[in-house]
């Protein structure tokens, strides 16, 4: 097997990007990137602030608890980003499963 260098990411001329994407370049900047993730910081500790301040009548006591709502979600993603591990074993297949056959053409 040869092998092969990292392909490295070349910047597209301006023939090469269609006009509609050029209205939406602003987006790859780096200190847009950081603005949004300071914006999403604030905005999800301000919503769990709120939770303080919010009284909400529950048919059950424990989803009366504060940050209820947000630690059932993190633990659902987190429950479902975990399950691929035990799912990949089950169902992978092996890393050489679709190369030919040595008789293949």
């Amino acid at each position: 097997m040869s092998e092969t260098k990292p392909s490295r990411k070349r910047k597209k001329t301006e023939d090469e990007i269609h006009p509609v994407s050029r209205l939406f370049l602003w987006v790859e900047k780096p200190s847009v990137h950081f603005i949004f993730l300071i914006f999403l910081g604030i905005a999800s500790f301000g919503l769990g602030a709120l939770d303080f301040l919010h009284h909400r009548h529950e048919y059950v006591d424990w989803a009366e608890w504060h940050g209820f709502y947000a630690w059932f979600g993190f633990g659902g993603f987190a429950l479902a980003v975990l399950a691929g591990w035990p799912l990949r074993k089950l169902i992978g297949r092996p890393e050489d499963y679709y190369e030919k056959a040595a008789g293949d053409d």
